[in-house]
């Protein structure tokens, strides 16, 4: 991630850049295999660029993206016991590790 260096890149760069980390979208996939065709698939793959470029440029949306499969990891891993219980005028709700 490289605050205000993408902005400067040539496009490229910016989907060489992309690539090393993702697949990117079909119409990336296309640009690679020299298939695209018409004006609308250039166009398409420049919107796609614009937001690489500044997803690359982004520190806290890249933190977003490593986080989030850690997280996904841990809300498997953690196995909650659910008991409530009910009052006439209250509800008393309680999680508890199971230990496995």
């Amino acid at each position: 991630m490289i605050p205000q260096g993408a902005e400067s890149w040539k496009d490229n760069k910016v989907l060489y850049r992309w690539g090393h980390l993702f697949t990117g979208l079909p119409a990336v996939q296309q640009w690679r295999s020299n298939k695209l065709i018409n004006l609308a698939d250039y166009e398409t793959l420049n919107r796609i660029i614009e937001q690489y470029r500044n997803r690359l440029e982004d520190l806290d949306w890249f933190m977003k993206f490593l986080n989030e499969p850690l997280a996904r990891q841990t809300n498997k891993e953690e196995i909650f016991e659910f008991s409530a219980i009910t009052g006439p005028t209250k509800v008393i709700i309680s999680f508890k590790d199971l230990d496995y």
